[in-house]
């Protein structure tokens, strides 16, 4: 009995510094209230702090708040642009599902009041991407044509730069857009399988790739930023609408 007491206690220890740390969503969002003052000295850190305690709740998404979950992001199709230096006929990815995002961190975040943009700076430690591709054409010199499975590992991004577009409905601040100006990855890896040409010709196509992961990833970043900035704005758009509008008069 005394055995089961002492579990009994650890596990009810265990759960109340889980929920401190957590917290609840609703309580986290009513502490914005709290990042309007006189001087908006004090914004830029209220709402840095409210974005670090929110996380675990976006990851998973706030159903009471119409909040879908973060983690993971849907991305219906990327295709590298008509001009690529690295690709040469049809070359896109779909149906990417990318988990990881979840499990950022807030650098930096600053506003700018009179252009009503929230600047937010973050990092992610790694994230993956399943999904499928279809290429038909060179990469490089080596001819690719194929269609399959895509998998897609990212490590230590940093420098993650996405800009919060405000704008006003009477006296409510509502999402305008959210636009994913810029990331960087310092580990890249591709793997597709299923290229034409068997395994030996798929092993020196995925080795291709991968030893010009920085130069695949910078084509194809400017239409994934867009995919992302439209499922970051359906995360955010009820979020935004909690944030004090007058903190955000010039």
């Amino acid at each position: 009995m005394a055995v089961f007491f002492t579990i009994l206690c650890f596990v009810l220890i265990v759960f109340e510094a889980v929920s401190q740390v957590t917290g609840n969503p609703k309580e986290i969002v009513s502490k914005l209230d709290k990042c309007y003052n006189d001087d908006k000295t004090q914004l830029n850190k209220c709402l840095k702090d409210f974005f670090v305690e929110i996380r675990p709740h976006l990851a998973t998404g706030i159903k009471e708040m119409n909040v879908p979950p973060l983690d993971p992001m849907f991305v219906d199709r990327a295709d590298f642009p008509e001009d690529s230096a690295l690709v040469d006929g049809t070359a896109y990815f779909y149906n990417l599902t990318i988990h990881g995002v979840g499990n950022y961190g807030v650098t930096d975040l600053t506003t700018d009041i009179p252009k009503q943009i929230i600047h937010l700076k973050a990092s992610i430690p790694s994230a993956e991407a399943d999904g499928e591709y279809n290429f038909d054409g060179t990469l490089l010199v080596l001819p690719m044509k194929g269609q399959g499975k895509l998998n897609l590992q990212l490590k230590d991004l940093t420098d993650v730069l996405i800009d919060i577009h405000l704008k006003r409905e009477g006296q409510q601040l509502m999402m305008d857009k959210v636009v994913v100006v810029d990331f960087s990855a310092k580990e890249i890896k591709f793997r597709l399988e299923n290229l034409l040409g068997g395994k030996e010709v798929g092993d020196s196509i995925n080795n291709l790739l991968n030893d010009n992961g920085q130069e695949m990833l910078k084509e194809i970043k400017p239409m994934l930023n867009v995919k992302l900035g439209e499922g970051l704005y359906k995360v955010l758009a009820n979020i935004v609408k909690e944030f004090p509008s007058e903190a955000f008069i010039a």
